[in-house]
């Protein structure tokens, strides 16, 4: 059964070359905007832990930056969350790191863990 509906899907989209083209760009527009959405989302999220205000195009600086130029916004984030200068990245962990080395989570800002006088500046940025 599995065979026959292959066969048959193999069949309507090989003769239809315009079919093929217009499934490519679905299928990669789609990956595509899956990317810049989960890249934009963690980027966003890393930037509200550390407390790092947006520079440029405020409001959508994530989105923004996550579409020109994905690699680099995840070889930034790596190098922002991990000490690659202390310690070696490690493929296959949950860290990147070495599994021995401890993590430390900074509190979050809205937490009662950090002072008056540690309070970041720009707070009417975290919302």
């Amino acid at each position: 059964n599995a065979l026959l509906c292959a066969i048959f899907w193999y069949g309507f989209v090989m003769i239809r070359p315009w079919l093929q083209i217009t499934l490519a760009v679905v299928l990669n527009g789609s990956l595509f905007g899956y990317l810049v959405f989960v890249t934009g989302r963690t980027r966003s999220f890393i930037r509200r832990r550390y407390t790092i205000p947006e520079e440029r195009c405020i409001g959508c600086e994530d989105v923004c930056v996550s579409t020109l130029c994905s690699p680099c916004v995840v070889m930034q984030m790596g190098r922002h969350t991990g000490n690659y200068e202390t310690y070696r990245g490690a493929c296959f962990t949950n860290t990147g790191l070495p599994d021995h080395v401890a993590i430390t989570i900074p509190p979050s800002p809205n937490s009662s863990e950090w002072s008056e006088l540690d309070q970041p500046l720009g707070n009417s940025i975290m919302r």
